[in-house]
Protein backbone atom coordinates (compact mmCIF):
# COMPACT_ATOMS: atom_id res chain seq x y z
CA UNK A 1 0.00 0.00 0.00
CA UNK A 2 1.11 3.57 -0.65
CA UNK A 3 0.37 6.23 2.36
CA UNK A 4 0.32 9.86 1.05
CA UNK A 5 1.17 12.57 3.69
CA UNK A 6 -0.14 15.90 3.24
CA UNK A 7 -3.30 18.43 3.61
CA UNK A 8 -7.04 18.42 2.42
CA UNK A 9 -5.93 21.36 0.08
CA UNK A 10 -3.01 19.92 -2.00
CA UNK A 11 -4.12 19.58 -5.41
CA UNK A 12 -1.53 17.56 -6.50
CA UNK A 13 -2.56 14.92 -4.29
CA UNK A 14 -6.43 14.66 -6.35
CA UNK A 15 -4.73 15.40 -9.62
CA UNK A 16 -2.55 11.84 -9.03
CA UNK A 17 -5.81 10.24 -7.89
CA UNK A 18 -8.63 10.92 -10.42
CA UNK A 19 -6.28 9.47 -12.80
CA UNK A 20 -5.30 6.31 -11.46
CA UNK A 21 -6.58 3.20 -12.21
CA UNK A 22 -9.28 2.18 -9.34
CA UNK A 23 -7.74 -1.07 -8.59
CA UNK A 24 -4.68 1.30 -8.20
CA UNK A 25 -6.97 3.56 -5.84
CA UNK A 26 -8.06 0.79 -3.53
CA UNK A 27 -3.87 0.63 -2.32
CA UNK A 28 -3.65 4.63 -1.77
CA UNK A 29 -4.24 5.64 1.63
CA UNK A 30 -4.56 9.35 2.34
CA UNK A 31 -3.57 11.07 5.56
CA UNK A 32 -4.24 14.64 6.08
CA UNK A 33 -1.98 15.94 9.05
CA UNK A 34 -4.74 18.33 10.60
CA UNK A 35 -7.34 15.86 11.43
CA UNK A 36 -4.74 14.55 13.75
CA UNK A 37 -5.47 14.35 16.53
CA UNK A 38 -9.30 14.69 16.63
CA UNK A 39 -10.20 13.29 13.63
CA UNK A 40 -7.21 10.66 12.93
CA UNK A 41 -5.48 8.51 15.39
CA UNK A 42 -2.14 6.96 15.58
CA UNK A 43 -1.08 3.74 17.55
CA UNK A 44 2.61 3.22 18.50
CA UNK A 45 3.70 0.00 19.77
CA UNK A 46 5.16 -3.58 18.92
CA UNK A 47 2.35 -3.47 15.96
CA UNK A 48 1.88 0.14 14.57
CA UNK A 49 -1.16 1.60 12.78
CA UNK A 50 -3.28 4.71 11.82
CA UNK A 51 -6.71 5.00 11.86
CA UNK A 52 -8.28 6.94 9.35
CA UNK A 53 -12.16 7.62 8.74
CA UNK A 54 -12.74 4.48 10.73
CA UNK A 55 -10.40 2.34 9.11
CA UNK A 56 -7.47 0.71 11.13
CA UNK A 57 -4.02 0.21 8.98
CA UNK A 58 -0.89 -1.78 10.08
CA UNK A 59 2.23 0.51 9.03
CA UNK A 60 4.21 -2.42 7.89
CA UNK A 61 1.42 -2.91 5.30
CA UNK A 62 2.76 0.46 3.48
CA UNK A 63 5.42 -0.36 0.95
CA UNK A 64 6.01 3.81 -0.22
CA UNK A 65 5.25 6.82 1.31
CA UNK A 66 4.86 9.79 -0.51
CA UNK A 67 5.89 12.95 1.71
CA UNK A 68 3.75 16.07 0.20
CA UNK A 69 2.67 18.97 1.72
CA UNK A 70 2.00 18.12 6.14
CA UNK A 71 0.34 20.94 8.04
CA UNK A 72 0.66 21.46 11.79
CA UNK A 73 -2.15 19.80 13.19
CA UNK A 74 -5.79 21.45 14.57
CA UNK A 75 -5.85 20.92 18.52
CA UNK A 76 -8.87 21.20 19.78
CA UNK A 77 -10.90 24.67 20.35
CA UNK A 78 -10.86 23.11 24.71
CA UNK A 79 -7.94 23.62 25.27
CA UNK A 80 -7.95 27.60 26.15
CA UNK A 81 -4.79 28.60 27.26
CA UNK A 82 -1.71 29.39 24.80
CA UNK A 83 0.80 27.47 26.52
CA UNK A 84 -0.99 24.55 26.13
CA UNK A 85 -2.23 24.78 23.15
CA UNK A 86 1.68 25.17 22.35
CA UNK A 87 2.28 21.80 23.98
CA UNK A 88 -0.36 20.03 22.79
CA UNK A 89 1.02 20.76 19.00
CA UNK A 90 4.41 20.25 20.12
CA UNK A 91 3.46 16.58 21.32
CA UNK A 92 1.53 15.88 17.75
CA UNK A 93 4.46 16.89 16.12
CA UNK A 94 7.01 14.81 18.01
CA UNK A 95 4.68 11.55 17.22
CA UNK A 96 4.09 12.48 13.96
CA UNK A 97 7.96 12.76 13.73
CA UNK A 98 8.16 9.49 15.39
CA UNK A 99 5.64 7.79 12.73
CA UNK A 100 8.13 9.10 9.89
CA UNK A 101 11.59 8.23 11.68
CA UNK A 102 9.99 4.15 12.29
CA UNK A 103 8.61 3.49 8.94
CA UNK A 104 12.76 3.14 7.90
CA UNK A 105 11.70 -0.02 5.86
CA UNK A 106 9.61 2.26 3.12
CA UNK A 107 10.38 4.13 0.13
CA UNK A 108 10.18 7.44 0.89
CA UNK A 109 9.46 10.27 -1.74
CA UNK A 110 11.20 12.02 0.07
CA UNK A 111 12.16 11.27 3.38
CA UNK A 112 11.38 14.76 5.74
CA UNK A 113 15.09 15.04 6.89
CA UNK A 114 16.74 14.66 3.69
CA UNK A 115 14.13 17.23 2.34
CA UNK A 116 14.86 19.92 5.52
CA UNK A 117 18.72 19.36 4.59
CA UNK A 118 18.56 19.85 1.15
CA UNK A 119 15.97 23.09 1.63
CA UNK A 120 19.35 25.06 2.22
CA UNK A 121 19.93 27.25 -0.69
CA UNK A 122 23.36 28.38 0.29
CA UNK A 123 24.59 25.02 0.57
CA UNK A 124 23.00 23.93 -2.91
CA UNK A 125 25.17 26.96 -4.40
CA UNK A 126 28.17 24.80 -3.09
CA UNK A 127 27.34 21.73 -4.32
CA UNK A 128 25.41 22.60 -7.78
CA UNK A 129 29.15 24.28 -8.35
CA UNK A 130 30.74 21.11 -7.85
CA UNK A 131 29.00 18.91 -10.44
CA UNK A 132 29.51 21.35 -12.45
CA UNK A 133 26.88 23.75 -12.87
CA UNK A 134 27.39 28.16 -13.40
CA UNK A 135 25.95 29.60 -10.35
CA UNK A 136 25.07 33.63 -9.80
CA UNK A 137 27.31 35.41 -7.65
CA UNK A 138 25.21 35.76 -3.95
CA UNK A 139 25.32 37.31 -1.20
CA UNK A 140 23.05 36.29 1.89
CA UNK A 141 23.23 39.10 4.76
CA UNK A 142 21.95 40.93 7.62
CA UNK A 143 24.46 43.44 7.06
CA UNK A 144 22.81 46.99 5.08
CA UNK A 145 26.48 47.51 4.44
CA UNK A 146 27.69 44.65 2.40
CA UNK A 147 24.39 44.58 0.93
CA UNK A 148 24.85 47.75 -0.66
CA UNK A 149 28.64 46.99 -1.65
CA UNK A 150 26.95 43.96 -3.50
CA UNK A 151 24.52 45.39 -5.27
CA UNK A 152 27.04 48.18 -6.22
CA UNK A 153 29.17 45.50 -8.09
CA UNK A 154 26.70 45.05 -10.91
CA UNK A 155 24.41 47.17 -13.57
CA UNK A 156 21.73 44.51 -12.63
CA UNK A 157 20.86 42.67 -9.69
CA UNK A 158 18.17 40.78 -7.65
CA UNK A 159 16.87 40.30 -4.15
CA UNK A 160 14.45 37.21 -3.13
CA UNK A 161 13.62 35.64 0.50
CA UNK A 162 16.63 33.62 1.98
CA UNK A 163 14.45 30.78 2.69
CA UNK A 164 10.38 30.77 2.02
CA UNK A 165 8.47 32.75 -0.64
CA UNK A 166 5.70 32.14 1.07
CA UNK A 167 3.79 33.64 4.43
CA UNK A 168 0.39 33.39 6.14
CA UNK A 169 -1.52 37.03 7.05
CA UNK A 170 -4.73 37.67 8.57
CA UNK A 171 -6.36 37.68 5.06
CA UNK A 172 -4.71 34.60 3.42
CA UNK A 173 -1.56 33.63 2.04
CA UNK A 174 1.10 36.07 0.21
CA UNK A 175 4.19 35.30 -1.94
CA UNK A 176 7.56 37.31 -1.62
CA UNK A 177 8.47 37.28 -5.21
CA UNK A 178 12.22 37.90 -6.70
CA UNK A 179 12.87 41.73 -7.45
CA UNK A 180 15.11 43.51 -9.36
CA UNK A 181 17.28 45.84 -6.92
CA UNK A 182 19.77 48.47 -7.21
CA UNK A 183 22.18 50.08 -4.95
CA UNK A 184 20.33 53.23 -4.48
CA UNK A 185 17.00 50.96 -3.73
CA UNK A 186 18.04 49.51 -0.45
CA UNK A 187 17.39 51.09 2.31
CA UNK A 188 19.33 50.73 5.55
CA UNK A 189 17.06 49.77 8.34
CA UNK A 190 15.22 47.30 5.63
CA UNK A 191 18.07 44.48 6.61
CA UNK A 192 18.02 44.95 10.11
CA UNK A 193 14.64 43.59 10.35
CA UNK A 194 15.10 40.39 8.41
CA UNK A 195 18.33 39.03 6.12
CA UNK A 196 17.57 38.91 2.01
CA UNK A 197 19.47 36.55 -0.68
CA UNK A 198 21.26 39.42 -2.96
CA UNK A 199 22.01 37.76 -6.71
CA UNK A 200 23.85 39.44 -9.84
CA UNK A 201 20.66 39.34 -12.30
CA UNK A 202 21.20 36.75 -15.03
CA UNK A 203 19.88 37.22 -18.88
CA UNK A 204 17.75 35.21 -19.58
CA UNK A 205 16.59 33.16 -22.93
CA UNK A 206 13.80 30.74 -21.26
CA UNK A 207 13.55 29.72 -17.84
CA UNK A 208 13.68 26.26 -17.10
CA UNK A 209 11.71 23.95 -14.54
CA UNK A 210 13.68 20.70 -14.26
CA UNK A 211 11.54 17.64 -12.40
CA UNK A 212 13.38 14.56 -11.65
CA UNK A 213 11.81 11.43 -10.25
CA UNK A 214 14.08 8.83 -9.74
CA UNK A 215 16.27 8.82 -12.37
CA UNK A 216 14.14 10.21 -15.44
CA UNK A 217 14.28 14.05 -16.30
CA UNK A 218 11.59 15.99 -17.41
CA UNK A 219 12.51 19.49 -18.43
CA UNK A 220 9.72 22.55 -19.29
CA UNK A 221 10.60 25.58 -21.50
CA UNK A 222 9.28 28.73 -19.67
CA UNK A 223 9.47 31.63 -22.02
CA UNK A 224 9.41 34.23 -18.85
CA UNK A 225 11.13 37.22 -21.41
CA UNK A 226 7.85 37.06 -23.13
CA UNK A 227 5.67 38.38 -20.78
CA UNK A 228 6.15 41.40 -18.91
CA UNK A 229 4.74 40.04 -15.47
CA UNK A 230 6.95 37.16 -15.50
CA UNK A 231 10.36 38.81 -16.53
CA UNK A 232 11.86 38.91 -13.30
CA UNK A 233 9.87 35.75 -11.43
CA UNK A 234 7.68 32.89 -13.48
CA UNK A 235 5.80 32.52 -10.53
CA UNK A 236 3.70 35.09 -11.43
CA UNK A 237 1.52 32.82 -13.36
CA UNK A 238 0.19 34.53 -16.20
CA UNK A 239 -0.14 30.87 -18.53
CA UNK A 240 -2.30 32.71 -21.08
CA UNK A 241 0.26 34.80 -22.01
CA UNK A 242 3.87 32.54 -21.20
CA UNK A 243 4.37 29.75 -23.65
CA UNK A 244 5.09 26.29 -21.82
CA UNK A 245 6.89 23.41 -23.94
CA UNK A 246 9.06 20.54 -22.85
CA UNK A 247 12.42 21.19 -23.56
CA UNK A 248 15.44 18.73 -24.68
CA UNK A 249 18.21 19.31 -22.02
CA UNK A 250 21.80 18.61 -23.43
CA UNK A 251 23.01 15.11 -22.15
CA UNK A 252 25.51 16.46 -19.52
CA UNK A 253 23.20 18.63 -17.64
CA UNK A 254 20.63 15.73 -17.10
CA UNK A 255 23.15 13.72 -15.23
CA UNK A 256 24.17 17.08 -13.59
CA UNK A 257 20.81 17.19 -12.30
CA UNK A 258 19.88 13.73 -11.32
CA UNK A 259 23.30 13.92 -9.63
CA UNK A 260 22.14 17.26 -7.39
CA UNK A 261 19.00 15.25 -6.63
CA UNK A 262 20.40 12.05 -5.80
CA UNK A 263 23.63 13.69 -3.53
CA UNK A 264 20.83 14.95 -0.86
CA UNK A 265 19.59 11.43 -1.12
CA UNK A 266 15.87 12.03 -2.80
CA UNK A 267 14.22 10.31 -5.29
CA UNK A 268 12.01 13.67 -6.42
CA UNK A 269 13.27 16.88 -7.43
CA UNK A 270 12.27 20.46 -8.82
CA UNK A 271 15.11 22.35 -10.18
CA UNK A 272 14.95 25.67 -11.62
CA UNK A 273 17.59 26.76 -14.15
CA UNK A 274 18.05 29.83 -16.65
CA UNK A 275 19.36 29.55 -20.66
CA UNK A 276 21.01 32.85 -21.46
CA UNK A 277 21.47 34.12 -24.61
CA UNK A 278 24.80 32.95 -24.77
CA UNK A 279 23.59 29.24 -24.18
CA UNK A 280 24.61 28.97 -21.05
CA UNK A 281 22.91 27.05 -17.61
CA UNK A 282 22.63 28.32 -14.70
CA UNK A 283 21.69 26.55 -11.90
CA UNK A 284 19.08 28.43 -9.35
CA UNK A 285 17.66 26.04 -6.89
CA UNK A 286 16.59 22.77 -6.50
CA UNK A 287 12.77 22.30 -4.38
CA UNK A 288 12.72 18.72 -3.13
CA UNK A 289 8.94 18.98 -2.98
CA UNK A 290 8.51 21.33 -5.58
CA UNK A 291 4.92 21.42 -7.86
CA UNK A 292 4.57 19.96 -11.22
CA UNK A 293 1.16 19.46 -11.77
CA UNK A 294 0.79 22.30 -13.75
CA UNK A 295 3.72 21.62 -16.47
CA UNK A 296 2.10 18.26 -16.88
CA UNK A 297 -1.16 20.16 -17.76
CA UNK A 298 0.47 21.91 -20.29
CA UNK A 299 2.87 20.31 -21.58
CA UNK A 300 1.81 16.45 -21.11
CA UNK A 301 5.17 15.13 -20.06
CA UNK A 302 4.49 12.54 -18.21
CA UNK A 303 5.74 13.44 -14.52
CA UNK A 304 2.84 11.60 -12.93
CA UNK A 305 3.27 8.00 -14.18
CA UNK A 306 6.69 8.49 -13.63
CA UNK A 307 5.53 9.44 -9.73
CA UNK A 308 3.21 6.45 -9.70
CA UNK A 309 5.47 3.89 -10.86
CA UNK A 310 8.66 4.93 -8.67
CA UNK A 311 5.58 4.96 -5.47
CA UNK A 312 4.41 1.47 -6.76
CA UNK A 313 7.58 -0.20 -7.53
CA UNK A 314 8.07 -2.13 -4.15
CA UNK A 315 4.81 -2.97 -4.33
Amino acid sequence: MILIITQSRDDHVEFLYNRLTESKKKHIVRFNTEDFPMLTSIILSDSPSIEIEGTKYLLRNFSSVWYRRPIDPIIANVIKNSTARKYALDECWNMLKALWNGMNWALWVNEPSKIREANHKWHQSFIAREFGFLYPQTLITNNPYEARLFCKMFDHAIVKPVFTSHFESSDGWKMIYTNPISFDDLRINDLELAPATFQEYIPKKIELRVTVVDKKVFACAIESQANEKTKDDWRHYDLDHTPHYPFNLPDYIKEMCIKIVNYYGLKFGAIDLILTPKDEYYFLELNPNGQWAWIENITGLPIFSAIIDLLFSKE
